[in-house]
Parts: C-alpha cells; sequence; structure tokens
C-alpha cells in the first residue's frame, strides 16, 4: 500500500483508512504454558490411581512444554501416555453424550407413545359416549312415546268413566221413575 499510496493523488491518499497496526503474535512459550495447564486441568479430572495421576500431573510440563523436534525418548513416551490417556478420555465423553442423547430420544419416544395412547383412549372413551347419547336419545324417545300413549290412554280412561257415570246416572234415573 506504501508503494501505491505514494502514486496516488495527494487528495485519494488523504482518503485512505489509517493503517492498523498487527496484534503482536503470541510466543511458542506462552502457547505451550496455556496447553500444559489445559491438560493440567484435563489429566486432573480423571478417574485415575493416585500415583499415576501425580506422575503423569508432574511429567506434563516436561514433557509438553518441550518442542517435539526436542523431545527425547522418556518425553516422547510420556507425550504418548498422555496422548492415550486424553484419547481414552475423549471416548469416554463421547459415548457420554451419545448414551444421553439416546436416553433423550428414548424418553421422547416414549412421551409420544404415552400420547398416542391417551389419544386413543379420549377416541374410544368419545365413541362410547355418542354410543350411549344415541341409546339415550332412543329410549327417551321411546319414553316420550309411552308418556304420549299413555296421556292418550288416561284420556280415553278419562272419557269411559266419564259415560260410565253417566249411563249409571241415567239407570240411577230410569229406576227412580
Amino acid at each position: 500500500e506504501r508503494y501505491l499510496s505514494a502514486a496516488m493523488p495527494r487528495k485519494r491518499r488523504e482518503t485512505l483508512a489509517p493503517e492498523v497496526p498487527k496484534r503482536p503474535k503470541l510466543s511458542g512459550e506462552r502457547s505451550d504454558v496455556t496447553r500444559c495447564h489445559c491438560v493440567t486441568e484435563a489429566l486432573q479430572s480423571l478417574s485415575l490411581p493416585e500415583e499415576c495421576k501425580a506422575m503423569l500431573l508432574e511429567a506434563t510440563p516436561l514433557t509438553l512444554g518441550v518442542p517435539v523436534k526436542e523431545r527425547d525418548k522418556r518425553q516422547v513416551a510420556v507425550a504418548g501416555f498422555i496422548g492415550e490417556v486424553l484419547k481414552e478420555m475423549e471416548t469416554k465423553l463421547l459415548q457420554d453424550v451419545i448414551d444421553s442423547k439416546m436416553s433423550s430420544q428414548e424418553e421422547v419416544i416414549s412421551a409420544q407413545l404415552a400420547a398416542l395412547s391417551a389419544a386413543s383412549q379420549v377416541q374410544d372413551a368419545r365413541r362410547r359416549m355418542e354410543e350411549m347419547e344415541e341409546q339415550l336419545a332412543l329410549r327417551l324417545s321411546e319414553d316420550d312415546a309411552a308418556c304420549s300413549t299413555l296421556g292418550a290412554v288416561r284420556a280415553r280412561l278419562a272419557a269411559l268413566q266419564a259415560a260410565q257415570a253417566k249411563a249409571e246416572e241415567g239407570r240411577r234415573r230410569a229406576r227412580q221413575e
């Protein structure tokens, strides 16, 4: 940009954004310390015998703090042990995640099955209720018909009783005469 800005007209150079200084890079030693700290925290959470854990924790900065090309045979071996332990830890964590997801899916499926069963039971209850309403309507119509018939029979009975009373009145008068 420096070469381009020299070739540009003055007005154009003044409108260019000012140069922003780049962020300084972290030194290799600092990233090694951070990496060692992360590995140490991971190793502390493991369920290993205390002697093994102490050995790995003590060896971590002495091994991982040294660049790979500069490590001796023991450091390479310890780095391999740490790698294996972390790989086993990763595998276990992944298996835990998978188990958790499977458990969650099983719970969802179980809840869906329960909801389907409840919906089926509601449908069956609604169907039975509709059948009972039909039977009730039929019985009510039968009762209404019986009441109508009973009313007609009572009216006919009343008419017959009235006719009988009139006939008896007529007989009584006839006897009296």
